[in-house]
């Protein structure tokens, strides 16, 4: 009989604070739960793109180190609470990828992209993968499907596409978008230095210029 009491009294405590929870909730939102859940989501979203942006700015090693810690934990910890939010997707791929953890920043990305093949940020920054590692072919993958989705007039995918283009051989569009980017930037004195030093090549006579671009 003591034992069925104290369960009939916890239980009614538990109740009682269900009850006390629901009322707070139900002062601040309504019925609508939901929008207490987004509302916190979106605290946490706000909260790893500080974080994340902290990390970005500091010179120090260690604090950057734990901004980019904090950031990887808020995104997915939103992630987890909010499904198919591309940007909180692709931050995180890109915390990762500052973080050095390869496999698991191709794998955000390409999460990213699977949503939406398209999205401008999601290829920009994976083709930043890529070019940061070197790997100009699939880098220029991705800046390409970014320029034709929205960065037709974003200066550093521009300037990045000539690098690459100049690098695999293709002067002319090497020169085409050195010249694209240069119009957004006439005060990158490099850009104008490689722009003329391209025009001073006779295309014609050229083995390097004649390298195909696979």
């Amino acid at each position: 009989m003591i034992c069925k009491k104290h369960l009939y009294v916890s239980f009614l405590s538990v109740l009682c604070c269900l009850c006390i929870n629901t009322s707070v909730l139900a002062e601040q939102y309504g019925n609508d739960t939901t929008s207490y859940i987004k509302n916190n989501s979106s605290a946490l979203l706000v909260k790893a793109d500080e974080c994340f942006d902290k990390a970005i700015k500091e010179t120090d090693t260690d604090k950057r180190y734990y901004y980019l810690k904090d950031a990887a934990a808020a995104y997915n910890q939103y992630n987890s609470e909010i499904k198919g939010d591309i940007h909180a997707i692709t931050q995180l791929a890109r915390v990762y990828d500052l973080q050095k953890r390869d496999k698991y920043a191709r794998a955000e990305f390409e999460t990213a992209l699977g949503i939406n093949p398209n999205d401008k940020s999601a290829n920009y920054y994976f083709g930043d993968y890529y070019f940061f590692r070197k790997d100009y072919g699939k880098a220029l993958k991705y800046y390409r499907k970014a320029f034709i989705n929205g960065m037709e007039e974003n200066y550093s995918n521009m300037k990045k596409m000539a690098v690459i283009y100049e690098k695999l051989g293709d002067l002319k569009k090497a020169n085409l978008f050195y010249k694209k980017a240069y119009l957004k930037n006439m005060t990158d004195n490099n850009i104008a230095d490689k722009i003329r030093e391209i025009e001073s090549i006779k295309y014609n006579n050229s083995d390097y210029y004649r390298r195909n671009i696979k």
